[in-house]
């Protein structure tokens, strides 16, 4: 339609001599120009531009709003899929960190229980050399009451000395037990969490979905050298008499106080025709029967000195090798709450930009 009167295109000058030719040829299936105007529904065309031309701003501005809108909902439906990828990424964790929690506790109470049977075991041993000490002592030297009171004293004294090594040794035994089981039970949690990552990994990505779960990389200083570094300073608990448990101070002067007044006693209510033999088994019987009521004394008293013992250490454990596990264990849920968090920010943009005005944009 673009020729004018003479029949020469209006398009451009320079498209005279071949442009031209075809507006013609188009003419001629129509019969004239008004024929091919209206076939070309041009005016149709021209009225919806006309239609627009209040609103075409407005317009501009629907459509990018709709494509923030699409935009947003499509990424918040990937990290709708990652929430649900981690969330069951967890889910196969917990019944890891519940049996590492129960390796703890279980070595925990290994340890109590062996250190507890120990003490006892070595109280026992003790009183009952002192037993077979004081039975010679008082074989040997009847009727001379400061010797044997004396001897025996100071064969308790040199016992409670070896026994606070012993009890010290035995101590430092079960820590470093403790200390190799704690370590064990950490690492094989680390592996069962590179093991279900691993799992996760694979099984994530064998479906080739857009969006792909993967956890970070497990450094987070929780190697096995920071986890061998348990501060169970064995110095802390078994020097002195805490660890020893009842060191009982002054028992040995008792018993050997109470040991001569046996002796004189006994002197003085048997006759001389009683034999020797019969007043030092009497004699030894009555020694017995002090270091049996000191025996008594003594491991009634173990259960206290256990609680002791083992409180410190039961609280740095917990302070320490337990508080490690559960941050471990938060460190890997945190991601939950940050996706729900950006999951929640996107829909409330999105809400916000579909409920703006028609036509206008504003700000978040």
């Amino acid at each position: 339609l673009a020729i004018d009167a003479s029949g020469r295109t209006t398009i451009h000058p320079s498209r005279d001599r071949d442009l031209v030719v075809q507006q013609r040829n188009y003419l001629k299936h129509f019969g004239s120009p008004k024929a091919m105007h209206e076939f070309s529904q041009i005016q149709q065309v021209a009225a919806v531009l006309q239609t627009k031309l209040g609103t075409f701003k407005e317009d501009i501005i629907e459509s990018n709003k709709t494509k923030v809108s699409e935009l947003l909902s499509e990424n918040a439906e990937v990290l709708e899929k990652t929430l649900k990828d981690h969330q069951a990424f967890m889910a196969k964790l917990a019944p890891e960190f519940s049996k590492c929690r129960t390796s703890i506790s279980e070595a925990l109470r290994t340890f109590e229980r062996l250190v507890s049977a120990g003490r006892r075991n070595l109280w026992i041993e003790f009183f009952n050399d002192l037993t077979e000490q004081a039975n010679a002592t008082v074989a040997t030297h009847f009727g001379d009451n400061d010797i044997i009171s004396g001897q025996i004293q100071r064969e308790f004294k040199s016992g409670q000395v070896h026994m606070g090594e012993r009890l010290e040794s035995l101590l430092e035994e079960h820590l470093k037990t403790l200390q190799a089981d704690l370590q064990q039970a950490l690492e094989r949690l680390l592996q069962d969490v590179q093991r279900v990552d691993f799992q996760q990994r694979l099984a994530v990505g064998s479906m080739h979905q857009k969006a792909v779960y993967q956890t970070a990389p497990l450094d987070m200083g929780l190697g096995a050298k920071d986890w061998g570094s348990i501060a169970l300073n064995v110095g802390s608990y078994a020097a002195t008499g805490a660890s020893i448990g009842s060191a009982f101070p002054g028992l040995g002067t008792v018993i050997g106080a109470a040991i001569g007044a046996v002796m004189g006693l006994l002197m003085s209510a048997f006759n001389f025709f009683t034999s020797k033999e019969k007043r030092t088994r009497k004699a030894q019987a009555q020694v017995q029967a002090k270091i049996d009521e000191t025996r008594d004394e003594a491991m009634g008293g173990l259960a206290d000195g256990d609680r002791q013992l083992m409180a410190p250490i039961r609280d740095e454990v917990n302070s320490t090798v337990l508080r490690q596990v559960e941050a471990l264990y938060t460190n890997l849920n945190r991601p939950e709450a940050i996706i729900e968090q950006q999951i929640a920010l996107m829909r409330r943009i999105q809400r916000s930009v579909e409920n703006m005005p028609h036509g206008t944009i504003q700000a978040i």
